[in-house]
């Protein structure tokens, strides 16, 4: 899958999981990973809660389209932080 398609796929799953509250993102307690199928290419999400902190938890977020090189290299990733008064820094 080209890297721009993994990119768009990134962008996508941040505003989803930067949607959620920060009461149900500090609930995540292991990574979540699941895999997906967009135009007959395979990819892979992975979801980790970074730091939960008192004031703001910073999630990581990447994705990978099952290669040797990009799973274990270079996987498109990115974090963004949610505060607890509702803010969002992606």
């Amino acid at each position: 899958m080209k890297k721009s398609k993994l990119q768009e796929i990134l962008r996508r799953e941040i505003d989803k999981y930067a949607s959620k509250s920060y009461k149900e993102l500090t609930e995540i307690s292991e990574s979540i990973v699941y895999q997906g199928n967009e135009e007959g290419e395979f990819f892979q999400v992975e979801i980790l809660l970074l730091e939960n902190k008192m004031d703001y938890v910073h999630v990581g977020v990447s994705v990978d389209d099952g290669s040797f090189i990009r799973t274990t290299f270079w996987p498109v990733s990115s974090s963004f932080l949610v505060f607890s008064d509702g803010r969002v820094d992606k």
